[in-house]
């Protein structure tokens, strides 16, 4: 993962992206890796796992849940 200073745009943060990483079917899904990876987060909440499967993320420690499994672990 490579981090710089935030964009000239006006972002707040840094700017990451994972090299060689990316490797989930839909590339739009690549950035939610980023920026989860970057916030040093445990799971990915979405409705969307289908694009997300566990075989194919490459970071051991970061999970995909759905909200309705989030809040059932709550």
């Amino acid at each position: 993962m490579r981090c710089g200073p935030p964009s000239s745009a006006g972002a707040s943060g840094c700017a990451c992206t994972i090299s060689g990483d990316r490797n989930l079917p839909d590339e739009a899904d690549n950035h939610v890796v980023e920026l989860a990876v970057a916030g040093n987060t445990e799971a990915i909440v979405t409705h969307n796992t289908r694009d997300f499967r566990q075989n194919e993320l490459r970071f051991p420690g970061l999970t995909v849940v759905t909200p309705g499994a989030l809040i059932a672990e709550s």
